[in-house]
This record gives C-alpha cells, structure tokens and sequence, in this order.
C-alpha cells in the first residue's frame, strides 16, 4: 500500500462520526509527539510555552466539540423535518 493511499483513506478522507481519527485526536497527539520529542532531544519547553499549550489546547477542543455538538443537533432537526 502506498503512502498516499493509506494517507487518502485514514487521514484525508470524508471525515465522519465513526471515524476514530479526527482533528480534536490530531491535536492532542500532535501536542504530546512535540512534547516528548522535545524532551528526548534535550530542548527543554519553557514555561510559557507549557502555559501558552495548557489554555489553546483545551480551548480548541472545546470549540471542536462545540462545532460538532450543533453539526449533528442540525442533522437531527434536517431529518426530522
């Protein structure tokens, strides 16, 4: 299987309920990877950083979550009408 096409298919594609990868998942393991990255490289993350990560990381996540929550409440309404 090529890059591209398993790219394609878990990463790129129509995203939807059931799909277990998501941005929200995204971010949060792109925030843990850089952390830990950072640490086996021996670059310490400062404080501020640290801070900065602990207020837009929630934030996001809880806009996302926002966004989706009234996406699908919209659905319903559509598909009751």
């Amino acid at each position: 299987m090529k890059l591209k096409d398993w790219c394609n298919r878990h990463v790129l594609g129509v995203w939807n309920a059931n799909k277990l990868l998501s941005r929200k998942f995204w971010l949060a393991a792109g925030s843990v990877i850089v952390a830990v990255t950072c640490s086996l490289a021996g670059r310490e993350i400062g404080s501020d950083t640290l801070s900065y990560m602990g207020i837009v990381v929630p934030a996001y996540l809880a806009v996302e979550g926002a966004l989706d929550w009234a996406y699908k409440r919209k659905q319903r309404k559509d598909e009751e009408v």
